[in-house]
């Protein structure tokens, strides 16, 4: 289940810190976005244990929001997050954001993903923690 309200508890539980940085992740991802028109994302993981998010930086597509999706179920499921919303964005404000988030059930093992994604990280990709 995709809750909005999942999303809007999580981020009002970030600090001050973790919201700017949360901030400049975004600026970061619309500034690449812009300058090679690519897709961009960058994911953090603020609270170990607490939730972590995902950003996507592009033209907000159907295919964009299914990646998007992917995205935050892979990354909730890696690291054994309650919740991990993703925002895309569009950059120059061109539109507004979306927003697509789990649902912040506790969780669980998953044999499919463990069959789908035996390795942690996954290869090419790098979690940061702000």
């Amino acid at each position: 289940m995709w809750r909005a309200t999942d999303a809007a508890a999580f981020l009002l539980g970030l600090s001050d810190r973790q919201l700017q940085q949360m901030g400049e992740f975004w600026l970061q991802t619309e500034e690449k976005t812009k300058t090679d028109g690519q897709f961009h994302t960058i994911s953090a993981l603020p609270a170990p244990g607490g939730g972590g998010f995902t950003i996507l930086c592009r033209r907000g597509t159907e295919d964009e929001v299914q990646r998007l999706q992917v995205l935050c179920l892979v990354n909730k499921y890696k690291h054994h997050a309650p919740i991990w919303p993703g925002i895309g964005a569009v950059p120059n404000g061109e539109a507004t954001p979306f927003v697509v988030t789990l649902d912040a059930r506790q969780w669980v093992p998953d044999p499919e993903l463990d069959r789908l994604f035996p390795v942690w990280p996954l290869p090419g990709t790098a979690a940061q923690t702000p």
